[in-house]
């Protein structure tokens, strides 16, 4: 053990269980600050939370835990803790969750089975010293994760803050009873023929709807309307609600609504704060679960038009990242991308061809000398979306570095030291591929090339790479889900060789104006052919 939380960790085990006595295995964590352990002592097993005490709220853990255990809810149990610290000894609920047993198809009893413990939970009498109240600053402000991190800036306008007041209108504040308020399929768990709850730290005292929302509007776990309705009437059955069902189910709906966007503005900012992008993925579900539920609300049109927007923003990554290490000189003081053919700067060109095809989003990430490029970009140019490096990621972590910003449809990459004439406008990603690369003949700087191309249009790796890469593409975020975890140093060719293995990955030959301005000569030849060209 290194630092001084392990060794904080070691002494509060010893303590517990004796000096080394047990054994410490490191599990996946989830979307908060909190790291957790499997402890295995003998035959026992228990589950180790390691809580930063200045971000999360574990004496509230403390207390909601030993209330639900205390009402028969299958809680864990607490065999020791240290609050101010952030440590707790807890039951071990294993590793199944409720999410892998329904990952073959919906599994209808086990959901009522849960539906039974939310009216469980429902039936315990709210305490007001542990629980607050789900207000409707809470509620807005949850909200308006959406509008802060989901949506760019420059969307942002009167039919946001105007929906928010619709849907707040529409849950009709009718807190009455706890909410767990993430009982979804990653938080429960199915331990010893039970389902077991966990992550319930944030529980409030609010609409009967929310948590029959989060297990119904899964973001994990696609279910379709049939068997949703089935489960809603279920709970109606079972539950005392006092209410008609037609207005149960609209108060449902605006409850669904409220917690989806917040689930949007959630995914965006794990994935740009924190770096957690592997909830990129889940994006697209919770979208389509939101559009479904907007389109039965003429008031919403005007959200469900905002989310159809940035879902078909058509996008681009210009790359801009590199040191120029084989240009200096001239890079000793001004980035790449900036140095000029005539009287424009190289990335101008590439932004140029990019505003030209109709992309409306456009992504530069930087790294070397970032700060020149950005003020470049920015008296230049709106909106432009600058994706910084803090430390030099190559062409593939670099674009997971920016896949928050660049969506969950198919989009362009393009290196910005490449001067060309290719319209992008023709960028295309065949079906059933997850990339499509633009191919040059073999320059003399590159005279073994990088691929060849057979008479599929299917790209391979052979001894006789007939082919250059020509630095434009078009990639699904599909192509990087294997390597969503990676922080350092990726290349782009160690992704796409898996996926070249799977015979997804396809290519075109583009034979006019191509040049890689790797050296100072090849600027210089560039500009000379560019000044030859403007006397024609």
């Amino acid at each position: 053990m290194d630092n001084p939380r392990d060794n904080e960790i070691i002494e509060f085990l010893d303590n517990l269980l004796g000096q080394n006595s047990y054994k410490i295995s490191k599990i996946a964590g989830d979307a908060s600050f909190r790291n957790y352990s499997r402890i295995s002592q003998d035959k026992k097993s228990y589950m180790l939370m390691d809580s930063p005490p200045e971000i999360e709220s574990n004496h509230v853990f403390f207390q909601i835990a030993n209330h639900l255990k205390s009402h028969e809810i299958n809680s864990p149990k607490i065999f020791g803790h240290d609050l101010d610290q952030g440590l707790l000894l807890l039951e071990d609920f294993g590793d199944i969750s409720f999410q892998e047993n329904n990952s073959n198809g919906i599994n209808i009893s086990l959901y009522k089975e849960a539906i039974k413990i939310i009216k469980n939970i429902q039936a315990i009498e709210p305490d007001n010293n542990i629980y607050a109240d789900y207000s409707r600053d809470i509620l807005l402000n949850e909200m308006r994760l959406f509008s802060d991190w989901y949506l760019d800036k420059g969307s942002l306008d009167d039919r946001v803050e105007s929906s928010y007041e619709v849907i707040l209108k529409g849950i009709r504040n009718s807190n009455d009873c706890i909410v767990h308020r993430d009982f979804h399929s990653r938080n429960l768990m199915i331990h010893q023929k039970s389902i077991g709850v966990i992550d319930f730290q944030d529980a409030l005292i609010g609409p009967r709807s929310y948590d029959l929302v989060s297990l119904l509007y899964d973001a994990y776990i696609e279910i379709s309307e049939k068997h949703r309705e089935e489960l809603i009437q279920y709970f109606i059955e079972i539950s005392d609600i006092k209410i008609s069902y037609s207005k149960f189910r609209e108060e449902f709906d605006f409850v669904a609504i409220q917690r989806l966007l917040k689930v949007l503005g959630i995914f965006k900012r794990l994935s740009l704060r924190d770096k957690k992008h592997q909830y990129l993925f889940d994006i697209p579900l919770v979208e389509n679960y939101l559009l479904q539920i907007l389109s039965k609300y003429p008031d919403l049109e005007g959200l469900k038009n905002l989310i159809l927007e940035e879902k078909d923003k058509k996008a681009i990554m210009i790359l801009a990242a590199g040191k120029g290490e084989r240009m200096m000189p001239l890079t000793e003081s001004i980035p790449k991308p900036l140095l000029k053919i005539g009287d424009k700067a190289l990335i101008d060109y590439s932004i140029a061809s990019a505003l030209n095809a109709g992309f409306s989003k456009i992504v530069v990430n930087t790294f070397y000398l970032g700060n020149l490029i950005s003020s470049h970009l920015s008296d230049r140019y709106q909106d432009i979306v600058i994706s910084e490096e803090k430390s030099p990621l190559e062409t593939a972590g670099g674009i997971i570095n920016a896949l928050t910003h660049l969506g969950n449809n198919p989009f362009a990459v393009m290196n910005s030291d490449v001067y060309t004439n290719f319209r992008l406008e023709k960028l295309l990603l065949p079906e059933n591929s997850l990339a499509h690369l633009v191919l040059v003949k073999n320059p003399e700087h590159n005279p073994e090339g990088d691929f060849s191309l057979d008479e599929q249009s299917l790209i391979n790796i052979n001894s006789k790479n007939q082919y250059t890469f020509s630095g434009i593409g078009i990639y699904h975020p599909e192509l990087f889900r294997d390597f969503i975890h990676c922080t350092g140093k990726l290349p782009l060719y160690k992704v796409l060789l898996q996926a070249i293995d799977n015979q997804q990955v396809t290519g075109e030959l583009f034979d006019d104006v191509w040049f890689d301005v790797g050296t100072p000569e090849r600027l210089k030849n560039i500009n000379k052919f560019q000044a030859e060209r403007n006397n024609l």
